[in-house]
């Protein structure tokens, strides 16, 4: 039996490019850029920052800002799980497409078994529209911090997993992933 597909989401989820992003910004302009951290939006949180807001966008878009980031060690403890439970699992991530390279090399450094998944992609766009064209039918379930993301799978019928709040991996897997089935 074929077990369905899991989508995990990489940033937030798996990788902290939080805790980068404010550290970075906070180097360069202080305090002022360690604000609005409920806000998940970028430009959102700096919209009164013009000079920090064009810092962050541009620090996102830099593909080499991702392979240093620090891994979220409850998502990786839980895509591992899964792997060895046999879901397969597809990385999707927003990140822009030239940053391809970098996650896969991210990922490869921090999980074990990244050979054993479905590979990476970077939509560098809509997630959600990725997601219910190309895999709805694949789905068991989808790890999701973005709340646009997970809005927009709401309203098609699916129950995205949060993975993330700000410095708490609250994902508890389902019962399924506890053991292997056989």
């Amino acid at each position: 039996m074929n077990k369905k597909m899991i989508i995990m989401d990489v940033d937030g989820v798996l990788a902290d490019l939080e805790g980068r992003l404010v550290e970075h910004l906070v180097a360069c302009y202080g305090k002022d850029a360690d604000i609005n951290r409920n806000m998940y939006a970028i430009e959102d949180r700096y919209a009164d920052f013009p000079e920090i807001l064009d810092a962050a966008l541009s620090f996102v878009i830099d593909p080499n800002c991702y392979y240093p980031l620090e891994p979220i060690m409850d998502g990786l403890v839980f895509v591992e799980r899964a792997i060895s439970n046999g879901y397969p699992v597809q990385f999707l991530s927003s990140r822009p497409k030239s940053s391809l390279e970098f996650t896969v090399r991210w990922l490869r450094k921090h999980l074990l078994n990244y050979d054993e998944t479905l590979g990476a992609k970077c939509l560098d766009g809509n997630k959600a529209r990725v997601i219910l064209k190309d895999y709805k039918d694949l789905i068991a379930f989808v790890v999701e911090d973005r709340p646009d993301t997970v809005a927009k799978l709401n309203e098609a019928g699916f129950w995205p997993t949060r993975g993330r709040n700000p410095g708490i991996w609250v994902f508890t897997p389902p019962s399924c992933m506890m053991t292997r089935s056989s």
